[in-house]
């Protein structure tokens, strides 16, 4: 088993590196990769406590990083990487986290001000803008309240990371942002994992706004590496639909559980999951155990 989708306390997620490999363990998954939103901290935190001495299996250096694509703001998971190389990028393109995180969320507070949409105000000084996404913190403060539900309506979702890729993102929808002037391009990351060695990999494909004509642009343009075929959020038609497309046009197939700690289980990356389908590179940077 594999899971090549997770996510700790050095992004958004709830368990420690320890905590993780623990289940990892548990679970009997041969092969995880840690892939946090934006930093590789994690792997630092690993090497320098030799933190591997805790996992049976075999960790390929990971990181989930957002970026834009026409207007269109989606995550690419890039793996097998050189840790020192991919610091120096992130650290050139993501490190105003805290300022672009008040930023956007100064944009959608405003926006939900222009349309009486009762929030709790006192977020925006109390929130740790350096970690959690404020906008989502500010809509889910939004949908406790009980008289907004009519006023959101079909923008009305339970699950705010849902809104935020389907309303957020959607350039129709009235509570678009732009936020491709926050995020590195597509392109530049896909040229710096290029000339560097490291895989590309395109995740949770139909969580995104026309995800799978999206694969296709990638794949037709930037030649990505593979897909995760398996994720919680798939039906089993879509599970066979990237499979084929992987098949046919020559992908690595992996999976992912998107665990932060809630929701999915480590591992539980689909109940459709098939081992025998997943097609993963040879590995040139894994971490190792001194």
């Amino acid at each position: 088993m594999v899971d090549m989708h997770i996510h700790t306390v050095h992004s958004d997620g709830t368990n420690s590196i320890q905590s993780i490999f623990e289940l990892a363990n548990k679970f009997n998954i041969a092969t995880i990769s840690i892939t946090d939103h934006n930093t590789i901290s994690a792997y630092e935190e690993i090497v320098k406590n030799n933190l591997m001495k805790l996992f049976n299996g075999d960790l390929i250096p990971g990181v989930e990083l957002k970026c834009h694509i026409n207007k269109n703001i989606i995550e690419l998971l890039v793996y097998d990487f050189n840790i020192d190389k991919i610091k120096t990028f992130i650290d050139k393109n993501y490190s105003k986290w805290e300022y672009i995180n008040k930023s956007m969320s100064t944009e959608f507070e405003n926006i939900l001000i222009n349309k009486n949409i009762s929030y709790d105000k006192n977020l925006m000084t109390s929130h740790d803008f350096n970690k959690y996404n404020g906008i989502m913190e500010l809509y889910k403060s939004a949908i406790e309240i009980e008289s907004n539900k009519n006023k959101l309506g079909n923008n009305f979702f339970n699950d705010i990371t849902e809104f935020s890729r389907k309303c957020v993102c959607d350039e129709h929808n009235e509570f678009y942002i732009d936020l491709s002037k926050y995020y590195p391009s597509a392109e530049l990351i896909c040229d710096f994992v290029r000339q560097n060695g490291g895989k590309i990999f395109m995740p949770h494909v139909y969580l995104f706004n026309n995800g799978f004509n999206i694969l296709k642009y990638m794949r037709e343009n930037y030649k990505i590496d593979g897909v995760e075929c398996y994720h919680p959020s798939y039906t089993l038609n879509q599970c066979n639909e990237l499979l084929d497309y992987c098949t046919n046009n020559k992908l690595y197939i992996s999976a992912g559980s998107d665990y932060h700690g809630d929701s999915y289980n480590l591992g539980e990356s689909n109940q459709y999951y098939d081992n025998n389908k997943i097609k993963l590179f040879e590995f040139k940077n894994k971490i190792n155990r001194k």
